[in-house]
């Protein structure tokens, strides 16, 4: 978002949301896309947010609906035939993460005496302290069916070598088993992403870097199953990538059953119940947002939902607040067709699940 042109600053502040930035540029004939600038239609909406222009995050499932972050922070689902696109999908190679990337703007609340010279209303950015990333891909249906059959086939041969010597997973009911020809389809898709993730962090120089795959490997996980907290790491190289994909979830599993209701009713990003919009991350509030690890003298606990996969790159301790910190966790939505790929310094654990399947 740093420009350098009249049109790229034009670009940039729009990309920001305010409303009056851009209140009479004419739609565009083109495809909503992630990275699109879209304005939310007057009829669309009758949230206060009619008019004003947002950036699209991601797509939902289905094609029909997304997301689309406004200049607040807050992220709103609209239907894509609702949107009008003011500026097109970025031609860069690769999208690029950047604290500028990430800029949230708002206005000051001044109460100012009857002879002040300062504004009421002045504006304010903010700015997160990005560290890393990780990156998410919709597996093409047709391959996910091929990697289904391809590990139901080899869960069933008698001859297969285990993967267990090499994790922690306290897998006693399931299986985790070593994958030693991984879909060819599959490995593109893999190492691509890990490319495309390496570019927008690391820009220029990732492209002097050679991507391959060290081990692929599958987990059938099982009730009662689960990874304690663990980080990956490979036989080629001092660092790298890891990645996880749910080919599979039990029936009780879709929209991510809460254990902390013992109900089997759906939790954060489950069909009804809040967050039931998100097509990201673990939602709280009906917007998708980031679960904190709850840190008090005596213990953290984790967030309470069957299955999840959750990452931490630090624990949330009672100095937070006062190192004003923001949440060192999130837990990912749990659902089938997500492949993940993050540095394989990125700590993480998978929870239990209970009832059948695996």
């Amino acid at each position: 978002l740093e420009a350098d042109s009249a049109c790229e600053e034009w670009r940039a502040a729009a990309a920001r949301g305010h409303p009056a930035l851009c209140p009479e540029k004419p739609p565009l004939e083109a495809p909503v896309g992630i990275g699109c600038l879209v304005r939310l239609p007057h009829q669309a909406h009758s949230s206060g947010t009619e008019g004003w222009v947002g950036l699209v995050v991601s797509l939902c499932a289905g094609g029909s609906r997304c997301k689309v972050r406004l200049y607040t922070g807050e992220q709103k689902v609209a239907n894509i035939s609702d949107l009008e696109v003011i500026a097109g999908i970025c031609d860069d190679e690769s999208l690029e993460l950047s604290t500028f990337g990430c800029e949230v703007m708002d206005f000051l609340s001044l109460r100012s005496g009857p002879n002040s010279s300062i504004s009421s209303s002045i504006e304010y950015n903010v700015w997160p302290l990005v560290h890393s990333g990780l990156a998410r891909v919709r597996v093409p249906e047709d391959l996910m069916a091929r990697l289904d059959v391809q590990f139901d086939c080899l869960a069933q041969q008698a001859r297969v070598p285990s993967h267990a010597l090499f994790l922690v997973g306290e897998i006693s009911n399931g299986k985790q088993l070593t994958v030693t020809n991984p879909d060819e389809d599959y490995t593109t898709l893999l190492l691509e992403s890990a490319r495309k993730l390496a570019r927008s962090i690391l820009r220029e120089e990732a492209e002097e870097m050679d991507y391959d795959v060290d081990q692929v490997w599958t987990v059938h996980q099982r009730a009662g199953d689960y990874n304690p907290v663990h980080f990956h790491s490979n036989a080629r190289s001092d660092f790298g990538f890891s990645s996880f994909l749910h080919v599979r979830l039990p029936a009780q599993l879709h929209g991510g059953r809460d254990s902390s209701s013992g109900s089997g009713g759906s939790g954060p990003g489950g069909p009804g119940g809040p967050g039931s919009d998100s097509c990201g991350f673990a939602a709280s509030g009906g917007d998708p947002a980031l679960l904190p690890l709850h840190q008090d003298e005596e213990e953290w606990q984790p967030p309470c939902h069957d299955g999840t996969t959750n990452f931490f790159w630090r624990t949330d301790g009672g100095s937070a607040v006062e190192r004003l910190e923001s949440p060192g966790s999130m837990a990912l939505e749990i659902a089938e067709g997500f492949l993940y790929v993050f540095p394989q310094w990125l700590q993480h654990y998978v929870l239990p699940f209970q009832g059948e399947g695996e």
